[in-house]
Formats: C-alpha cells, structure tokens, sequence
C-alpha cells in the first residue's frame, strides 16, 4: 500500500483525505447539499481583488488543429522563464474575459502570480476571437488535444519555463486534464477543483436526485428521478427514452430550474454510443497517472458525490502507483469552492444575483501552499 502524507500544513476547517479510504465513509453521499452547472459556473462572479503588483498581461493565439484560439496570458513581470498554468474551463461556450484576470479567476491568479507562475487561459470555440467547433463525439479527447497544442505553444516562449507548466480546471475539466495527464505530456502537475469520479451521466443523475431532496422530495421520489435520468440516457429505443424523459419533463425543478427537460423528437433521438463522452470514466485514465496531482472538493457538493470522487481519485492513483498526490475536501465550500450554507441551486442563484459570492479562504490557502512547495523543491 502507498501512503501518501501531506505535504502542506492545513488550516482549520479542512479535511484531508490520504491513505485511508475510510474517512471517506464520513461524506454521506444523503446530507451533500449542490449546484448545477447549468446555472454556470462560468456565471459565478468572484470575490474583487487588487491585482498583484508588478504583473504583466498579453493577449496570445495558437493553432490546436482545427481550432484557432485565443486567450489571455498574465505573467509577472521580468524576462523569465516563469513557471506557467494553464486553466481549463468547465463545459459550455467559456470565454477568458470573463474568467481570466479580470473575471472569476481573479482571485486565484492572484495566488498563483505570487509565486511567480504564469497563468493562461482562452476563448472556447465560438467565444472572443477563437473559431471553430468541437466534434461532439469526442468532445474530451478533442479538449484534450487543445490543451496539448496550448502547452506546446507555452513550449516555444523564451517567457515560459517549458519544463513547468501545471494544469488548474473545475468541473467537466477534469475529464480533459486526465486525458492529457494519462498521455504523458510533460506537465509538472494538475490541480483536479469539483470534478467527477465518474461518468457524466451518473453524475448528471445524481445532480438531480441530490437537488431534489433539497427541494423537499422524498427519497423514494428523489432516487425515482435519478433512475428516470439514467434510463433516459441510456434508452436504445424511442419507445424506452419516452417512458424516462416524460417524467423528466414534468417534474417542475428539473424542467424549469436545471433545463434537462426536454423531450427530443423522434427523428433527433439517437441512441448512446458506448464511445460517448458522457461515458467517459475517469478511472480509466487515472490508473495511468504519476505526475503530481491535487484534488479538491466542497463538502457542500451535491453537483457531485463526493465520497465517491474522493473513493475513485484514492483507488486509481494508487493503483497507478503515484506517489505524490492529495485528496482535500474543504468545509463549508460548494462545488466552486464558494462559501454557503446549504449548496442548493437556490441559495446559488441568490448569492449570483446579488453578487455575494467569495471564496472559501481556505480553498486559497491550500492552492497557494501546495504550489509553492514546487519553487522550493527547484531551488535545492
């Protein structure tokens, strides 16, 4: 068995999950409070900072195959080489204005300029500048290889220390860091923030079933819910996909709040391949990777299971035999790391309409802490 130890002295508040699955039996998958990802983490707004002194900021383009893209690289000042990390977005059409240095980002650039990393972000297809599309029948290996063409162009900069560039990403990122972790791509680390531990349509099910006990359900009716969405999914026939999304499309949070209630017509409904990536497990890919990785989950996720995400991340790193890498789990964070009290969609939607969304400090401190120990680690 590997023991993993920590490497960073912990604040208050936090739990650490290394070398013993069994703390992962306190994360009742029943009490886990959510958000869902269709009212956006790319909406949320951060908590205002003064940005670092001494910084510099550059608008970058490369080529990713059929993608043209175009981002935003903050740097502190100097001629380098610094250190980079590139941060991969969440799903859905993300723009870097809106979370690089200016957006919800802010605060977490801030960290890492501080220890003089570099931090890149970009335009997904169809956002700011950047042109093209993603094929949808492998929309994480397609990601993946932008990811791979963005570090090979940070490869080629005099600015850019090419033998340090780490991978931050929240949400359906982590499919795609892991992707291009497995490959072997020369990456320092990957800071893996509310990702899955499983595929995206039992998460998807679980959103739901874990929001709708929020909203009063019973369990009975709740985990009725989660069957209907899996089924549905899952359908081979039109015939089998009507008898699960109709009641998808009637029960009112589900049709209304999270948007997944539509019901395809006959001529669109196509069944799901098992190459999708909505089945993309991410054990697959993590039993092939050994370079440093950091997971972080909120205790008040219910966007996804968490116990389950810290059970997966334990086994499958272990069994790739990496020896450098820490599960935390922070109290009092939702699936952003934001402070709440329930986690619920609707106590989401209020802090982002009245613009009281703050991190939780001790989500900073960690990425800051964990980070800094690989400055010190080049210097002996």
């Amino acid at each position: 068995m590997v023991t993993v130890k920590p490497k960073l002295a912990l604040p208050a508040g936090v739990l650490v999950f290394v070398a013993c699955l069994a703390m992962a039996a306190c994360l009742s998958s029943a009490t886990q409070p959510a958000r869902c990802e269709t009212t956006g983490d790319e909406e949320s707004q951060p908590e205002e900072v003064a940005p670092p002194v001494g910084t510099v900021s550059e608008d970058i383009f490369f080529a990713a195959g059929d993608l043209s893209v175009t981002g935003v690289i903050k740097k502190p000042e100097g001629a380098g080489p610094h250190p980079a990390i590139i941060f991969v977005h969440d799903g859905g059409a993300v723009g870097s204005e809106a979370n690089g240095e200016a957006g919800r980002y802010a605060a977490i650039w801030e960290r890492f300029l501080r220890q003089g990393y570099a931090c890149v972000a970009w335009d997904a297809p169809g956002c700011g500048a950047s042109k093209g599309s993603y094929d949808s029948e492998r929309l994480f290996h397609h990601r993946a290889d932008e990811v791979v063409a963005g570090i090979g162009f940070l490869k080629k900069r005099s600015d850019i220390d090419g033998s340090r560039i780490g991978l931050w990403g929240a949400g359906q990122a982590g499919y795609v860091m892991l992707i291009v972790a497995a490959r072997k791509v020369d990456i320092e680390f990957v800071i893996a923030v509310g990702c899955p531990g499983e595929h995206s349509v039992l998460q998807g099910a679980y959103l739901i079933e874990s929001q709708l006990l929020r909203e009063g359900l019973s369990g009975e009716e709740s985990s009725y819910y989660y069957d209907c969405y899996v089924g549905r999914e899952y359908a081979q026939t039109y015939e089998e996909y009507l008898k699960y999304a109709e009641p998808l499309s009637k029960q009112p949070f589900v049709r209304d709040v999270l948007k997944w209630g539509n019901v395809l017509p006959r001529e669109k409904f196509k069944p799901r391949q098992p190459a999708s990536p909505a089945l993309l497990d991410p054990a697959e890919y993590l039993e092939k990777i050994t370079c440093p990785v950091l997971v972080i989950f909120g205790e008040k996720d219910t966007n996804l299971d968490v116990k389950q995400g810290v059970e997966t991340y334990y086994r499958f790193l272990t069994r790739a035999r990496n020896k450098d890498f820490d599960i935390v789990v922070i109290a009092g964070g939702d699936h952003s790391l934001f402070q709440t009290e329930t986690g619920s969609i609707r106590e989401q939607m209020a802090k982002i309409q009245a613009g009281e969304q703050k991190y939780v400090p001790e989500y900073l401190d960690v990425m800051e802490d964990w980070v800094r120990r690989f400055n010190v680690e080049m210097k002996k």
